[in-house]
């Protein structure tokens, strides 16, 4: 037995130090972590997140939008009746597809838009994106009283814009001789006038110009000369204001076909015009 735990020296100094190791590590291991490191995740990190995270993350912001050449578009707003504008013309002004579509529905619910405050109950118009463009909003109303203030009913005697003629139209209060020869020659041109807002279309005619006439005239449609679409040429077609190059082609392949839709159908079929086009053409087409 005495033989069997009789050690040389070497021997006894590895056991010691063996020994020391092993009762170093025991110590190590039954030490609590925390009171070596803090809890990373002990207490509320609110404030941390908001006064480092966030201004990380508008870092990030402003260099993506250099990155991708970010750059915030300028509307330019003109004088509009909303009652008169499409969805397209919404989306122009700066509202996304499904804003606009939900302008074009709430409009056709209370049938037209007859003041800003109808505007207002819009959900999808914000108040400050009405603020940017109410200024330049106005309705049917407004240019009625306007032309009141203008000019004195009694005294007017009101014609018919159509068979009036290049020196007639000078009888008409805000229209000289500069203005009634593009009226004449536009009117030409177009086949007639459907409506008064066409003077609108007149090159140089003012939004004065216009509300001092249109108290002074009336509109017979029924001396518009149409478009016999069904055997006038591609050039004789393209001669009318609201008929473009592609306009002109549907028209020629619509006849090729036999016709078997009428065309206005046959048009919005296509989906390659818009209601704006369509809606001006139609008054003009003989089939």
């Amino acid at each position: 037995m005495k033989n069997k735990f009789n050690f040389n020296r070497s021997e006894k100094t590895g056991i010691i130090a063996l020994s020391i190791i092993i009762l170093v590590l025991i110590l190590i291991l039954n030490i609590p972590t925390n009171s070596i490191l803090p809890d990373i995740f002990d207490g509320d990190t609110t404030e941390l997140e908001y006064y480092q995270e966030k201004p990380r993350l508008k870092k990030e912001y402003r260099q993506s939008k250099k990155h991708i050449g970010y750059k915030k578009e300028k509307i330019n707003y003109k004088s509009f009746n909303p009652n008169n504008y499409l969805k397209s013309d919404w989306q122009k002004i700066g509202f996304s597809e499904k804003q606009a579509g939900a302008i074009i529905r709430y409009k056709k619910s209370i049938k037209q838009f007859k003041s800003i405050s109808d505007l207002e109950k819009c959900y999808v118009i914000s108040s400050k994106k009405l603020n940017a463009f109410k200024s330049f909003v106005y309705f049917e109303e407004k240019d009625t009283l306007i032309s009141k203030r203008l000019i004195n009913p009694k005294s007017i005697e009101i014609k018919e814009l159509n068979a009036l003629t290049e020196n007639e139209l000078l009888s008409i209060k805000g229209i000289g001789a500069v203005l009634s020869k593009r009226i004449i020659s536009y009117k030409n041109k177009l086949g007639g006038f459907f409506e008064l807002t066409q003077l609108k279309e007149v090159y140089g005619l003012s939004d004065d110009n216009y509300n001092l006439m249109v108290n002074q005239l009336y509109i017979d449609s029924t001396k518009i000369l149409k478009i016999d679409v069904k055997s006038s040429s591609f050039n004789e077609l393209k001669k009318h204001p609201y008929v473009n190059w592609s306009l002109a082609q549907e028209i020629l392949i619509w006849r090729k076909d036999h016709i078997h839709l009428e065309l206005i159908e046959r048009l919005k079929d296509t989906k390659l015009f818009s209601d704006k086009e369509i809606n001006k053409i139609t008054p003009y087409i003989s089939e």
